[in-house]
């Protein structure tokens, strides 16, 4: 009980019969209580008014904190995420080179964190917001407070997460750029890989079937041949396309397009060292192999072939035939003059026959071990 208020209760207790019993008296008594009474509901009022005023105003500034902690609280937590997948974006080229668009994503966790931001400076504006010492004791940034120094550590760890926030987005803008330009040449780049890899499996199941089953008939493997040589100049198509590109005079260089794991096909692959390169110029060797192979392999067994193989076979016969013919009869001849008997001539003339067949095997063996060497 205020001090106050207990003198004034205390006097209009009494009500001025402790001082005396004469009507005056009591008629002054009862003067002043009432007017004691009257200053005691005044008090009363303007006390309770205050109490009241000071009570409402306390628990509106306690709601706006409230609310402005938990605004707070899921701006840093959208900032966060805005940062991560900016972060993500900006520092896996390759990804974002597939797919430049990706960025939306974290476009809409920056555009929510600015409308936070908003929502947290609407709060702080509002009228009676707790002074920034509260704010402070309360552990709360100060969306208010733009010093970059001495502004405590809540406010500040708030400023760096924006700051980095918007540098991460600054920089992940600028690879969307340069993802949106290169995601042409990217396609390319997998429409070619898919290319030579069917080419290939087109050669290899040719090559194999041809391992399997032999020449059934010229015509036959020039038919299943010509699928895989249709399958190769679209190959061909789409390596001077990709090249066509790549020899743009905007398009970015060979470290650029290292660092999104992009092969350079601008100068050439002997120019270039970096895997992505190498690695596609193998494949092209591979195929380019496969595709000499294989039309060795048409060409021996072509009509034309067979035919140019029947008269050179022919011719050849003819050949060896009249030479073993006249080795022969050379023999007996030899054999006769000094005094063979018809026996002795034939077994000579047999001996010498196959001495001089085998000769002649020796010599193609080693035509056809020559052949295959070079």
């Amino acid at each position: 009980m205020r001090p106050l208020l207990a003198t004034t209760l205390l006097v209009a207790a009494s009500n001025g019969q402790v001082f005396g019993s004469a009507p005056a008296a009591s008629l002054a008594a009862e003067k002043r209580a009432d007017s004691a009474i009257m200053y005691m509901k005044q008090y009363e009022d303007d006390g309770f008014e205050k109490a009241k005023d000071i009570a409402k105003l306390a628990l509106k500034q306690a709601d706006q904190l409230n609310r402005y902690r938990h605004v707070i609280d899921q701006l840093k937590q959208v900032s966060s995420l805005a940062y991560t997948c900016y972060d993500g974006y900006q520092s896996n080229g390759g990804k974002s080179v597939a797919d430049p668009a990706r960025i939306e994503d974290c476009d809409v966790q920056y555009h929510r964190a600015e409308s936070l931001l908003g929502q947290v400076r609407q709060v702080s504006a509002e009228p009676d917001f707790p002074q920034s010492a509260w704010v402070f004791e309360a552990k709360l940034p100060d969306i208010r407070d733009g010093r970059t120094s001495l502004q405590g550590s809540a406010t500040k760890e708030l400023q760096d997460l924006l700051h980095g926030l918007s540098q991460v987005a600054n920089k992940a803008s600028a690879v969307q750029e340069q993802a949106e330009r290169l995601h042409p040449y990217y396609e390319q780049v997998q429409s070619l890989d898919k290319s030579i890899s069917k080419t290939k499996k087109c050669y290899d199941a040719f090559y194999d079937k041809l391992q399997k089953d032999g020449v059934q008939s010229p015509n036959a493997i020039l038919g299943e041949i010509q699928v895989c040589d249709k399958d190769y100049t679209e190959f061909h198509q789409k390596l001077d396309e990709t090249r066509k590109t790549a020899r743009e005079s905007d398009f970015p260089g060979g470290e650029v397009l290292s660092s999104v794991e992009l092969p350079n096909l601008r100068d050439g692959f002997e120019s270039s060292r970096d895997n992505q390169t190498q690695h596609l110029w193998q494949d092209i060797q591979t195929l380019e192999k496969e595709k000499h192979d294989t039309t060795e392999i048409v060409d021996e067994n072509s009509v034309e072939a067979q035919q140019l193989n029947a008269t050179i076979f022919e011719d050849i016969f003819v050949i060896v035939n009249q030479t073993t013919h006249d080795f022969v009869r050379l023999v007996l001849l030899k054999e006769g003059r000094n005094g063979a008997t018809s026996g002795q001539m034939a077994r000579a003339a047999r001996n010498y026959g196959h001495m001089f067949i085998e000769g002649l095997l020796k010599e193609a063996d080693a035509i056809a071990d020559e052949a295959q060497r070079s």
